[in-house]
């Protein structure tokens, strides 16, 4: 038995082969860059884009600088071609086995050429792994004389074709029209490829539709049966008598790689389960007979996991995560026949850690926690490929370190950087290490034992929409998620981590892999399971209808079955949705082919979702929870797709519907969230990066509305929402700043309320989390990576104890105060504390008015998962007061020092879990008529400037720089310091480091109180202890 992998990523050519390919030869004009000219190659790297290697061999600009997307439009309206040289050795070619091609990522309708001869299957999707199987005969043959170390030396080619002519061509020969939705500077009938949608354009997103070898592509040599699925399904039913859970692990077979393997042998199989945290292993190692093997290609296996430790979502429990690994060890063959087939063995060992400083085993843990909440975790490397060999000649091979080794419990807890950075490899990997020797050919796949489905029997109200993990029932705090990048290339793990570590700190436990982008790579999801971030996971459709002919439905079939063989094991995925807004499109009679004829739009949706995607997934993982699109009210069940009383909605009332932010989500209902938004302007600092000219940064400048793709309401929609509440800013770096505040108070604004109606409503994913490049957007972390206002706020409406105030619906001089609670699982369970009221005066900015009262809820009350703990009247707050209401504001706060509890060891979870912070503010008038006083905030004990440090840090000019007000945290890798306000109150606090451009704080945009100075700690992307930090502080007032 033999297996090797030989990589063909790195360095190709790249050539232009067919110059806006859609037009004729007269017709196309002179190809705009000289070196491409006359079959020119210039040199390119894979994995890698066509964008990519023009703009790195200095051939393009930055394509994000500017408006480029149509000056370069003729790139995705071309064919291109890379190709390089591989060689095969006289031993490889002449052993008996096979030879195979996989790509694991291109983009995407691509021809491949071996040595001249065209290979007869065409790439038409981007979302497969596409496995050419026996390429044996297109390689070149060694000569007879040549010795066994000679190197052959063969060519590939890929040709991949233009994605704008494929989809019009297909589009043209269509038997009808199949409608989607369009957008500014977008290329059309992107619904015919099946290819990253917002790469055609979106409503917040560039057009450059890249064309790309995105992934791995290697050469795989074989000569033994080559597992190509494995599918694990999970039994609980004796969990809860005696702790233990049956997993079913099915494995499939090529069946090509079978009959290459000698029907007479017996084909070992050890099959390991191993508990990331403990090490306690679960092993068989078994003999299957390939001669029955081949006549089903399948093979399946009971394991029982004794001492079972369950997956929770964040903050509801440990993430608890198994090691399954498939592997086909050297074994003699007279030892075939003396496997057990039937042994299974339970064994506890400690988790070895391989130090890099000195490189000895030893048997402490990796995970370290600190006492800081919000410390820095270092990004690990991942595994992209679960397929292993100690034959491996990847050249990437000595980097791919797995993340198994990081987690992170209940309480948030983080991993200190230089432990990571010093035990980078796990014990998964060590055994790999020590072992290879023993092993030709694995296959990994990472489990969390979880049960998970959503609930969505009747109610009084109609139809819930819960998230039920575990028999538990959980809110789902969270957003969407979109890709980090418009070029998929630049996405690295470490900005994945970033994002996904600023949704942990966020308190989000879910996120919903948005329809219109791709299937993340394993990475995200390791980091998601590891984080118990749960996936909302849509298929890859969205905002359009798509064909049903033969050929499509074959292509879509095949995608989902590799995706779902890729990630369906991760427990972080609860939720798999067959698309994006499709139903609803034929439900709203959006576009007028479906007006006329809304029976052929109806059947052909559900011929694609319900008769192939649905099929195909509950084939693979029959406990899978499917909803066929969002929004929807379920499979079969057509009606109003945004019904508030059943499935779940999307909500644009108020930034499509032009309503008010206040009354339009005060008055929405649902029964889960997963859409709605509020849009800003990115960073005054970062569009000055991508605008071309300082007098295009202006609002109504042509490249600000060039950058804007979601004209209604666009741009003035900004303006008119922050005229509505704000007072005009004074220039466009504020204006950038006010919309950035809005946007926050908006999302905050919904979320508590909705928040507040749980249990009828049980979740909201706001959108959207992130950005593909710099733009007028709904996000709320910006494209390098720095949180806005609304990431901060969305760290306070997302904490697990929320106090928030609201005016009573009927009696609108009335004030409530309401707590809400994500610890309904601990019965029997009651905290109190007392509930503190203060009025603070914007005149004076001292306290002029308190009321205080004591507040109870009981935990597992289901009553009281949400309950109003005080009702005041306005009168009471500010009738005494010698001013009108606008020189007033107030704060609440559920005092944590008070906090009693009939199981008083929970309080200090309860108080640590939310930062010894449940508290909030009512503005009792819009912002614009408060009479705010002019401050000036500073560093505390009156130090003016960001430019001190730790006298033990550096020296500048052999001088060192004393003072204490800013000090460094060289474990956390972090600057902490301290800031008051000298004048008055400061609202919306907003701090900024000048020379540090990404990071993200322990808080921001929040609000001084005058002589209560505030400590923050910033955590830039890239610490560099030879640069002074500096930063500049505006607040509200400074707007005007």
């Amino acid at each position: 038995m033999y297996y090797s992998k030989q990589t063909l990523n790195g360095e190709w050519k790249l050539q232009l082969v067919n110059y806006k390919s859609d037009l004729p030869k007269d017709s196309k004009g002179e190809i705009p860059i000289k070196e491409l000219k006359d079959d020119a190659q210039i040199m390119a790297t894979v994995p890698g884009e066509v964008h990519m290697d023009l703009f790195n061999n200095n051939l393009i600009p930055d394509l994000y600088i500017g408006e480029k997307e149509l000056e370069y439009r003729w790139i995705p309206e071309s064919d291109w071609k890379y190709s390089r040289e591989f060689k095969v050795s006289k031993k490889e070619y002449q052993r008996p086995m096979n030879i195979d091609l996989v790509c694991e990522g291109i983009d995407t309708v691509a021809d491949i050429f071996i040595n001249g001869i065209k290979i007869e299957q065409r790439l038409e999707n981007m979302f497969r792994i596409h496995r050419i199987k026996d390429i044996k005969r297109y390689l070149n043959k060694p000569k007879s004389e040549d010795s066994d170390d000679v190197e052959i030396v063969n060519q590939i080619e890929i040709i991949i074709y233009s994605p704008s002519k494929y989809c019009k061509d297909l589009a043209k020969k269509y038997k009808y029209e199949i409608p989607e939705w369009e957008y500014p500077n977008g290329i059309h009938h992107r619904n015919f490829i099946r290819k990253v949608a917002c790469h055609f354009g979106w409503d917040w997103s560039s057009c450059f539709c890249p064309i790309s070898i995105f992934k791995d592509i290697s050469l795989e040599f074989y000569s033994l049966p080559l597992i190509k699925e494995v599918m694990i399904h999970q039994n609980h039913k004796d969990y809860h008598l005696i702790g233990s859970v049956e997993i079913d692990i099915s494995l499939r077979f090529y069946t090509s790689s079978i009959c290459s393997f000698r029907p007479e042998k017996d084909l070992p199989i050890d099959i390991s389960v191993v508990h990331r945290g403990t090490g306690a292993t679960t092993h068989k190692l078994l003999s299957l007979n390939t001669s029955k093997l081949l006549k089903d290609s399948k093979y399946t296996l009971t394991m029982v996991i004794n001492d079972a430790k369950l997956w929770w979502p964040k903050g509801h429990g440990e993430q608890n995560l198994y090691d399954v690994t498939i592997s086909i060890p050297k074994i003699a063959s007279k030892s075939i026949s003396t496997l057990n087939t039937t042994t299974t063995t339970t064994t506890t060992k400690p988790i070895l850690i391989l130090n890099n400083n000195n490189s000895n085993y030893t048997s402490t843990s990796t995970t370290t926690t600190s006492n800081n909440e919000d410390a820095p975790i270092t990004s690990p490397t991942s595994e992209e490929n679960n397929i292993d060999s100690n034959n491996n000649n990847n050249d990437n091979n000595n980097n791919r370190n797995n993340s198994n080794n990081i987690t992170n419990d209940q309480n948030n807890s983080n991993i200190n950087n230089d432990n990571i950075n010093n035990n980078s490899y796990n014990y998964k990997n060590n055994i790999n290490n020590n072992e290879n020797d023993k092993i030709i050919y694995k296959v990994r796949k990472t489990i969390g034992l979880r049960t998970s489905t959503i609930d969505v029997s009747k109610d009084i109200h109609g139809r819930k929409f819960q998230i039920v993990v575990n028999g538990v029932g959980i809110f789902a705090k969270g957003a969407d998620w979109i890709p980090a990048d418009h070029f998929l290339t630049r996405i690295t793990n470490e900005k994945v981590f970033h994002l996904l570590n600023a949704s942990r700190l966020a308190n989000m436990n879910c996120l919903r892999v948005w329809g219109g982008g791709q299937y993340e790579t394993d990475y995200f999801y390791e980091i998601c399971d590891e984080f118990g971030i749960m996936l909302w996971q849509d298929f890859m459709f969205g905002c359009a209808l798509y064909p049903t002919n033969k050929e499509f439905l074959k292509n879509v079939k095949k995608e989902v079955k590799c995706q779902v063989n890729r990630i369906g094991s991760h427990p972080s995925i609860i939720l798999w949705c067959g698309s994006n807004e499709s139903e609803q499109a034929i439900a709203d009679r959006v576009w007028d082919p479906i007006k006329h004829n809304p029976h052929r739009y109806t059947i052909d949706f559900n011929t694609l979702y319900v008769d192939v995607i649905m099929k195909v997934l509950k084939k693979k993982l029959p406990d899978a929870f499917f909803w066929v699109s969002s929004p929807s009210n379920g499979v079969h069940e057509w009606g109003d797709p945004n019904d508030p009383t059943r499935g779940d909605t999307h909500y644009w009332g108020v930034w499509h519907g032009n309503l008010d932010y206040i009354s339009g989500y005060l008055n929405s209902k649902s029964r889960f969230l997963s859409e709605f938004g509020f849009q800003s302007l990115p960073s005054f600092s970062e569009l000055k990066k991508v605008l071309s000219s300082p007098d295009q940064l202006n609002i109504t400048s042509p490249e600000m509305e060039g950058r804007q793709r979601s004209p209604n309401p666009g741009n003035l929609g900004i303006l008119k929402h922050v005229g509505l509440h704000f007072r005009v800013p004074l220039d466009f770096e504020l204006l950038c700043y006010t919309s950035q505040i809005l946007q926050a108070i908006s999302i905050k604004t919904g979320c508590e309320h909705w928040r507040r109606s749980k249990p009828y409503c049980m979740g909201t994913l706001y959108w959207q989390l992130n950005d593909v490049w710099v733009g007028p957007s709904w996000s709320s972390i910006e494209y390098n990576g720095n949180w806005k206002p609304l990431q901060y706020f969305a760290k306070k409406f997302y904490q697990p104890i929320l106090l928030s105030f609201v005016e009573n619906v009927d009696y609108p001089n009335i004030l409530e105060v309401w707590l809400t609670h994500d610890y309904d699982n601990l019965d029997n369970i009651y905290i109190q504390s007392k509930l503190v009221i203060l009025v603070w005066s914007l005149e004076t900015s001292t306290i002029v008015n308190t009321v205080e009262t004591i507040a109870s809820v009981v935990l597992s009350d289901k009553n009281q998962l949400s309950k109003r703990v005080l009702q005041i009247s306005k009168d009471k707050l500010f009738g005494v007061l010698p001013l009108p209401s606008n020189n007033y504001i107030v704060t609440g706060h559920f005092d944590c020092d008070t906090m009693k509890s009939n199981n008083q060891d929970l309080v200090s979870k309860f108080t640590n879990e939310n930062y010894s912070d449940i508290s909030n503010t009512y503005y009792p008038c819009a912002f614009k008529k408060l009479i705010l006083k002019p401050t000036k905030i500073q560093f505390s004990n009156n130090c003016q400037s960001g430019v001190v440090v730790d006298p033990n840090w550096c020296r500048l000019s052999s001088t060192p720089i004393k003072s204490s007000n800013i000090t460094v945290d060289h474990e956390n890798k972090s600057f902490e310091f301290t800031i008051e306000s000298t004048g008055s109150i400061a609202l919306f606090v907003w701090i900024e480091c000048v020379n540090y451009p990404s990071g993200y704080y322990s808080d921001n945009g929040f609000n001084l109180f005058k002589d209560y100075p505030k400590s923050v700690t910033y955590y830039p992307l890239e610490f560099d202890p030879l640069v002074i930090p500096e930063f500049t502080f505006t607040s509200l007032r400074d707007t005007y």
